[in-house]
């Protein structure tokens, strides 16, 4: 069986949404839905939304994105469900030509996550991998200054943005070859990979997540294999925001950064 797990946070009816439109789809291949609700003042119940296989997590209290997919391995555990493999992903995508079966076809090859091939809709741009190679500590140190800004911040973002739009990246760019880390947008991941340690820990709340698991990646020696004709499109900033992110964020960004410098280029 196959586990996904989305997030609520104030984006209910894009999860709504994302469900009935994928209705068929799920029920055919028997996905198994783990809905945490990170809101803090709304519960939910099952009844809720339009589909029978599913579970609801009313933690309470924004846990994050990570935060929410632990919450749901420990749900998981809690119940003894059974499942082959594990999904975490947004609910601003279209699953396009995305496979369940052909995800299934990876069973018994160890530990792996697969990687579909997603397309920002914003952009143009081939999002996976998300990283090729991990960021210098030179590289790091600028982004924890650019984030210490509101202004400074949103320009070079902005800047990011447009020179993404200009040139458009295309796969015969990218060697698929060569991956660090996959884009969070949808995280596909195996039993095996559970079982060897993959629990999606994060030392701080929101962003860069993507670098944790590519570090818990690299230690439990679990194989990235990407699939080019799994496409999924990415409708961006439904979840975290506003094309141009408020202080908050980028505080959240900004104490992330901080945090992955100090574990995973210092210690």
């Amino acid at each position: 069986m196959i586990i996904l797990c989305v997030v609520i946070y104030f984006n209910v009816k894009t999860v709504k949404k994302f469900i009935s439109t994928n209705k068929y789809r799920f029920e055919k291949n028997n996905i198994y839905i783990i809905v945490v609700n990170n809101e803090e003042e709304c519960s939910y119940e099952p009844s809720d939304f339009d589909y029978k296989n599913i579970s609801i997590v009313n933690v309470g209290f924004n846990s994050g994105y990570f935060g929410g997919a632990r919450l749901a391995l420990r749900f998981v555990s809690e119940y003894q469900i059974p499942f082959g493999w594990f999904i975490l992903c947004n609910t601003d995508i279209d699953l396009c030509n995305f496979s369940f079966e052909r995800l299934i076809g990876h069973n018994k090859k160890g530990a792996i996550c697969v990687m579909p091939n997603i397309i920002s809709t914003q952009t143009g741009k081939c999002q996976n991998p998300m990283l090729r190679e991990k960021p210098s500590l030179r590289k790091m140190l600028f982004l924890k200054f650019v984030s210490s800004n509101y202004f400074l911040f949103n320009s070079y973002d902005f800047i990011r943005k447009i020179y993404f739009l200009i040139k458009r990246k295309k796969d015969s760019t990218i060697n698929f070859n060569k991956i660090y880390a996959v884009h969070g947008a949808f995280i596909c991941i195996n039993k095996e990979a559970i079982e060897k340690g993959i629990d999606f820990s994060h030392p701080a709340f929101l962003f860069c997540e993507e670098i944790s698991l590519a570090e818990q990646f690299i230690q439990n020696k679990v194989k990235i294999v990407y699939e080019k004709e799994m496409v999924i499109y990415h409708y961006e900033h439904e979840t975290t925001g506003s094309l141009f992110k408020n202080r908050k964020i980028i505080k959240f960004h900004n104490e992330s950064i901080k945090a992955i410098i100090q574990k995973y280029y210092y210690e």
